[in-house]
């Protein structure tokens, strides 16, 4: 553990020995935390209320979209009660969103102060405390405690309305049955016995989410074995003597054939006992590679982000306790971090230094060959996909970038550490990406990160205030406010040295050797009691982090004493300095000595702005001429006024000086200015006379801006000749109207802090003129309004147009699933066409898609104009092609954006950009500015609807394609020279691989070309039959034309048909006969094979042939049909389809114990008396069975609701039967047999 901060109190010294026997005596379990004090220390959660009072970002809007969530409602659904005992799984989402409630609740309870989001948190402990048995691996059991006990933490420190009996059986259920550090426990256990081995088989993010949970067990149960069993496991560092040892060591492991070329892979077979506290992948060491490089690099980069940051949260955890795991190995935390952001980052963004993507191989030197300690995985390369999925779909590389990430380790790297900016460089860069896409850190895969980092790990200053130490030397945090009284010797707490961050000290010693002694500010006992700051030096400083709740006046003063005259102060708040140096003053009417304390004010009325902010307090002068008790600041004078005239916005087009209209004509009061057109504009440096101009009958109108430093009643004054009149933000404040001398005028004025609008018209008549303007306020005495604000030229000029231009805007559809917008330029769109206004009308699908919107708005005066979009999920919005707004990124509607441009009288071309992956869909466009208050852009004008061009496809006749052909390309064009896609009927056939045809079999298949048609072009397809042949030699299957039979007789012989290229062939006929016919007349079908015995396949008379037959199997090298029918009557009519010549093929048996992938099983096979066909309910819709001469057996129907159907065979002789269905996208035929 830590060492204690030493310091030196004078009832130490009295307690040492109780202390010392208690150490020896008492529990070692027992430790002295800090609490709260997981992820957030006191302090922390001071720093968040108030800069959320203060309205200060990030922290606002990061709690504007953090409060939105379900789990930080106090409305909250509990998902445990005490009858749930055991979690076969440890990761049961029951439990996972209960602690994610818990948490949230718990930062709400504290920000808001509103008691029902602490008694949800109430609610959901002690839901809980009857859990007696968790399951599941390390990485299920790890996931779980950590966020539950991080709400835990913060209500049993900060609420007094869980009891302490809630809290012990909360607590208890953590460690059932019980927690040791020498016995583990037989039988049922929870959380802790499921994670405080961490898990030496796998990968070390699963471990480390064990070890994650652990810590924040240990602090929440004030166990300091517990908090050090993951402290040092991390640091490699072997086991506590009192406390039960880690596993053990090496793995015995054996090659396995599942690696890739990307890492090799063993099975662990067993972990020996030679070493003890062996160390596996959650060790910081084995983990991040002296390299940079992550044990988990070559298996995938979620992994890896994943586990990296899961150490960095266990070491936030520690430094609040005042253990440096950050810096463990140099920093090796940081090193893993810039590692992996500079491999994801540079995939998609370019850098000077960094052109092209990062490639760390072994061949450059920048990537290890090693094998992990579990000694299941050797990393050979970098891997840019998902473990051993390679496919281009499992791609990832650069697709963690937006993770919640950055504002921790910068928190602590860059304001904590203040490192070099190279050392951070990468994580900077991630977050400069990341806050450009989505803003503020959002709260995705909670169960992984701790989320809306600018809202709870921002910081403002590298230490942390503090009230005093108690006493084991422990800090105790604790938000500085303002008014109030600081002691001197309590400068911000640093858990390591905090020499150059929270104070500097030309010695690096306390000469005087009490209070904090391990640091260098010189701290003594006071002699008014207490502690005093001396032996100050020229040079030196120290910071105290303060909260200031209101923008106001504030007075400023030391306790001091002074041995002689010459030393200095001053005072900076946020950097900025509030006050001179003051020189410390000794003598008659002051401090005379070290023993004589004073009070002595520094400075008076200084504007201190709301919110948390260090205060620096700087020595110069005489070294060594006085010493410090205390710092007060309190109330200046009071300032504030009741409804004051709202600051407006500023804008970019700011510049020094004020516009000014100059106007020639008689008056003898002002005019109405709207009504008359200036002479000639300009910018003036200052509200006043105008250089050069001169004479008689003039007016002058000045418009621009102002800042008002803080909330206050301001006069403001005009000294004219002849009339002038003042007004700030539209409304008047002085009027000095009508011809006169040169005389003084005011009037009185509420203004809030920030810009404001002031408009001074003056116009002379005759004799002397003279116009000043000067006001006076809070920290303002009367003097000359110099410092105002015109506004500059604005260079956006209206745009050229169609000359057809109507009302509406142009659209263009995509779909497809997206993260954030896509680039559209490579995208083929759906469709295209106009709107009325911006809708999602057009849209297909609820999720994943995307939409541009194209047109033109009309402005009609030259103004600042404020554009507002709010969409589910990501939108842009540019106006002349330039970015106005970004709101990229996966988010709800309630995220409002705006962006401001100024725009001259005209059209303008507005473009937005939207997308949608899952959830609600939507997107609202408003604007305002000039005198257009802000409303929906529901006027907008585009082109005409565009026609679609007809494309036209031509389709080249196949060539003879056999069996057995490599895959070819249809041949198909188009003269767009857009790309085509097919499409095969029959894919028993033919099927398209890769644009190519593949020949599956013998048979005929339609090939469908098709271009689907764009924004610019309509979709089109054409169609040609394919047959596929056995051999060469013939081709088959052989078809000739639908016979049509009616009042005539029909006889036909074919030519000898070639079947020499199959093994065997069979004659397939469909017969059609309508009602009407007579017994005379009749259907003949007959074949002969090798001009042998003509053998009949089908003989009828009247009306019983409808149906399919086909002959028995024929083999031979041809065989001709012939075909005989007569209708003698008009109403009768044979009609002959499909008569078809065609290989011999028949399924075989389908048993009940291997159905066919068609998902039709028929059982038992053979069978004597009835089979049971089983099928999947609606695919087919009758079905019929053949002998294998084509004679129709048995036939029915299948309800669409029938997954089963009973056939009766009794009656059917022993043999052979084909069973048909249809119904399907093809018949499907099976071999059944009767015994």
């Amino acid at each position: 553990m830590k060492e204690k901060l030493q310091i030196m109190k004078k009832s130490v010294w009295s307690r040492l020995c109780l202390i010392l026997a208690i150490l020896l005596i008492g529990s070692q379990s027992m430790a002295q935390l800090i609490h709260p004090g997981i992820s957030h220390k006191k302090s922390d959660l001071d720093r968040m209320k108030a800069m959320v009072e203060a309205g200060e970002e990030p922290w606002a809007s990061s709690f504007e979209k953090f409060k939105e969530q379900s789990s930080a409602s106090y409305n909250y659904n509990v998902n445990g009660n005490l009858s749930i005992t055991t979690l076969d799984n440890a990761a049961d989402s029951r439990f996972l969103n209960d602690g994610y409630a818990a948490y949230h609740n718990a930062l709400m309870w504290y920000i808001t102060g509103d008691e029902r989001h602490a008694q949800k948190c109430v609610e959901i402990f002690n839901a809980w405390v009857n859990l007696t048995s968790t399951g599941g691996i390390a990485l299920s059991q790890g996931r779980g405690p950590w966020k539950m006990c991080e709400g835990a933490e913060i209500i049993k420190h900060t609420y007094d309305g869980w009891s302490e009996e809630d809290q012990k059986k909360f607590g208890d259920m953590l460690v059932y049955p019980g927690w040791s550090g020498t016995e583990t426990p037989t039988g049922s256990t929870t959380f802790y016995w499921g994670v405080y081995q961490g898990d030496p088989s796998r990968h070390g993010n699963q471990g480390l989410f064990a070890y994650r949970s652990l810590m924040a067990m240990g602090i929440f149960l004030d166990n300091e074995i517990i908090y050090e069993r993951a402290l040092r496991y991390l640091k490699g560092l072997p086991h506590r003597a009192d406390d039960l040892p880690y596993p053990s060591g090496p793995p015995v492991t054996e090659p396995l054939t599942t690696g890739n070329e990307y890492y090799e892979e063993f099975r662990q077979v067993s972990i020996g006992n030679e070493i003890e506290d062996y160390g596996y992948n959650e060790v910081i060491e084995n983990y991040i590679y002296e390299n940079g490089q992550c044990q988990e690099s070559s298996r995938d980069q979620t992994h890896t982000v994943v586990g990296v940051l899961i150490m960095n949260c266990i070491s936030e955890m520690a430094w609040n306790q005042g253990d440096d795991l950050y810096g463990h190995l140099d920093n090796r935390q940081l090193l893993g971090l810039e590692f992996t952001m500079r491999y994801n980052l540079s995939w998609e963004h370019a850098y000077p230094d960094q052109p092209e993507p990062w490639e760390p191989t072994v061949e450059s030197g920048e990537y290890i060959q090693r094998t992990d300690r579990s000694g299941r995985w050797r990393s050979l390369k970098i891997n840019p996909y998902v473990a051993n999925n390679l496919e281009p779909e499992n791609f990832e590389r650069g697709t963690n970038t937006l993770m919640p990430i950055y504002e921790m380790n910068l928190g602590h790297y860059k304001d904590r550490m203040m490192l070099p900016s190279e050392d951070y460089k990468w994580m900077q860069r991630g977050f400069e990406v990341m806050t450009e896409e989505i803003g503020v850190e959002d709260g995705k895969n909670a169960v992984d990160y701790p989320g809306w980092g600018g809202l709870k790990f921002r910081r403002v200053s590298p230490g942390d205030p503090v009230s005093g130490y108690d006493e084991d030397g422990l800090p105790m945090y604790q938000m500085n406010v303002v008014p109030g009284s600081i002691e001197a010797e309590n400068f911000d707490h640093f858990a390591l040295s905090g020499e150059g961050k929270v104070y500097h000290d030309v010695d690096d010693s306390n000469t005087s050797g009490e209070y904090r002694t391990d640091e260098g500010v010189d701290i003594a006992v006071c002699s008014e009691g207490g502690y005093q700051v001396g032996s100050l030096e020229d040079g030196e400083w120290m910071t105290y982090t303060v909260q200031v709740p209101a923008t106001s006046l504030y007075n400023i003063s030391i306790s001091y004493a002074s041995a002689s005259a010459g030393g200095k102060i001053k005072f900076s708040f946020s950097n900025e300095e509030v006050t001179e140096e003051i020189t410390v003053p000794n003598g008659v009417g002051y401090s005379t000595g070290l023993d004589d304390w004073q009070d002595l004010a520094i400075a008076n009325d200084v504007i201190l702005r709301q919110g948390v902010q260090p205060m620096k307090i700087s020595i110069s002068g005489t070294s060594d001429s006085f010493v410090l008790n205390s710092i007060s600041i309190e109330d200046g004078s009071p300032h504030e006024c009741e409804g004051g005239l709202a600051a407006v916005d500023a804008s970019d087009r700011f510049v020094d000086g004020v516009n000014y209209s100059y106007y020639e004509g008689t008056w003898d009061n002002l005019p109405d200015f709207e009504r008359l057109s200036p002479a000639a504009t300009d910018i003036a440096d200052e509200i006043g006379l105008i250089e050069g101009v001169d004479g008689e009958q003039y007016a002058l109108v000045f418009e621009g801006h102002f800042s008002i430093p803080i909330n206050g009643t301001y006069t403001f004054y005009t000294e004219s000749a002849d009339g002038s009149r003042l007004l700030v933000d539209g409304v008047e404040v002085v009027n000095n109207d009508g011809v006169h001398d040169a005389v003084e005028a005011s009037g009185e004025v509420c203004l809030d802090e920030g810009y404001h609008q002031i408009v001074v018209e003056y116009f002379h008549n005759a004799g002397d003129q003279a116009l000043a303007v000067m006001y006076a306020g809070p920290t303002v005495s009367k003097q000359v309004l110099s410092e105002t604000y015109a506004t500059g030229a604005c260079d956006n000029e209206p745009v050229e147009t169609p000359d057809n231009l109507e009302e509406g805007i142009s659209y263009v559809y995509y779909e497809g699933q997206w993260n954030s917008l896509p680039d559209f330029s490579t995208l083929t769109p759906v469709e295209a066409g106009n709107l009325d206004q911006i809708s999602l009308s057009p849209s297909r699908v609820d999720n994943y898609f995307a939409m541009t919107f194209d047109g033109y708005i009309n402005i009609e005066e030259e103004a600042d104009y404020t554009f507002y979009v709010s969409s589910d999920d990501g939108s842009k919005l540019y106006i002349d092609d330039m970015e106005i707004i970004d709101h990229d990124g996966l988010h709800g509607a309630e995220d409002e954006r705006s962006g401001k441009i100024c725009l001259n009288p005209g059209y303008h071309h507005l473009y937005i950009e939207y997308f949608e992956a899952t959830g609600g869909n939507s997107i609202s466009v408003m604007y305002e500015g000039g005198n257009v208050a802000k409303q929906l852009i529901s006027e907008v004008y585009t082109g005409p609807a565009h026609e679609k061009i007809a494309q036209v496809i031509a389709f080249p006749e196949f060539p003879k394609v056999v069996v057995g052909d490599d895959d070819f390309d249809p041949g198909a064009t188009v003269d767009s020279g857009r790309p085509l896609s097919y499409t095969s009927s029959n894919p028993s056939v033919a099927t398209i691989v890769a644009g190519k045809i593949h020949v599956v079999s013998n048979g005929i298949t339609t090939i469908t070309a098709s271009q689907e048609g764009s924004w610019e072009y309509a979709p089109v397809e054409t169609s040609q039959e394919l047959n596929v042949y056995s051999v060469a030699g013939c081709e088959l299957p052989w078809t000739m034309p639908t016979v049509v039979v009616k009042n005539q007789t029909y006889e036909f012989t074919s030519e000898p048909i070639d079947i020499s290229c199959v093994s065997s062939v069979s004659i397939y006929l469909k017969l059609l006969a309508t009602s009407g016919l007579t017994a005379d007349d009749f259907v003949k079908v007959s074949y002969q094979v090798d001009g042998g015995e003509v053998l009949a396949m089908l003989e009828s008379t009247g009306a019983d042939s409808n149906g399919e037959f086909s002959s028995d199997e024929i083999t031979g090298n041809n065989v001709r049909v012939i075909i005989t029918a007569s209708s003698s009557t008009p109403n009768g009519t044979y009609q002959m389809t499909d008569i078809s010549v065609k290989e011999y093929t028949i399924e075989e048996p389908v048993l009940s114990s291997d159905p066919e992938a068609s998902g039709v099983g028929v059982y038992p096979n053979p069978a004597s008396e009835t089979m049971t066909m089983s099928i999947n309910k609606g695919v087919y819709s009758t079905y019929r069975i053949f002998t294998i001469h084509g004679q129709v057996m048995k036939e029915g129907k299948i309800a669409p609701s029938s997954s089963q159907e009973i056939m009766d065979i009794s009656a059917f002789p022993q043999g052979v039967y084909v069973l048909k269905l249809y119904g399907g996208q093809a018949p499907l035929s099976l071999k059944v047999l009767k015994q």
